[in-house]
């Protein structure tokens, strides 16, 4: 018996390890069938309705709704615009700078100016798992560092 209340035999479970790697989610979109990783269409399915369809950021923006009014996308769709924590400015100072020295160490290799390096643009790092939340590891993942 499963969560959902759903049953299923025991033989068509699949055998995993609480420390093994889980498979990457992909969602299909119902409106042009195409693949979407879950966690770049920032999409959580434990706060999905029952029945409810996923459609790409793409097609959102061409649904149209019951009225035939073009639903547009929220300007909260972007990683920009969720939350930040200690650890996303963390990441995201590092991942800058990083790339500051790359910008320089091409231009340097070059012999360009940096302003005329391609710079990429737009870059927003947040963390999806927060430490706020409670994780419990099982006994038998635990291990002592000595």
């Amino acid at each position: 018996m499963l969560d959902d209340g759903s049953q299923i035999k025991k033989s068509r479970l699949k055998f995993t390890k609480n420390d093994s790697l889980p498979e990457e989610v992909f969602l299909q979109c119902h409106d042009c069938k195409g693949q979407v990783h879950q966690i770049c269409a920032l999409y959580n399915c434990r706060c999905a309705k029952p029945n409810e369809i996923f459609r790409c950021p793409k097609c959102i923006n061409v649904y149209k709704d019951m009225n035939g009014i073009p639903s547009e996308v929220s300007p909260k769709s972007s990683a920009e615009n969720l939350p930040k924590c200690s650890m996303s400015d963390f990441i995201q100072d590092g991942l800058l700078k990083s790339l500051d020295i790359a910008y320089e160490k091409t231009a340097s290799e070059s012999g360009v100016n940096i302003d005329h390096v391609e710079k990429a643009g737009g870059i927003s790092v947040r963390v999806m798992s927060h430490v706020s939340l409670k994780h419990v590891v099982r006994d038998e993942v635990r291990f002592i560092v000595s």
